[in-house]
């Protein structure tokens, strides 16, 4: 996320605002020292204009011996 951010020229503050939570929250996040919740996170990618993708992998059979 902090990559984004400062990709788009936007600060920490900006971004919390946008995304209703606080500045403190994200600081946090980009820091690694918490992890946020499903709906903050989408809240904050959608100011960056990013989305949430998730994949789900199985096993390639001729790996497992």
């Amino acid at each position: 996320m902090s990559y984004r951010r400062s990709e788009l020229g936007l600060t920490q503050q900006y971004v919390a605002d946008l995304a209703g939570i606080t500045r403190r929250l994200l600081a946090g996040w980009e820091a690694g020292g918490s992890n946020p919740g499903f709906d903050q996170l989408n809240r904050v990618l959608d100011v960056l204009g990013l989305e949430i993708t998730i994949v789900k992998r199985t096993p390639d059979e001729n790996s497992i011996r």
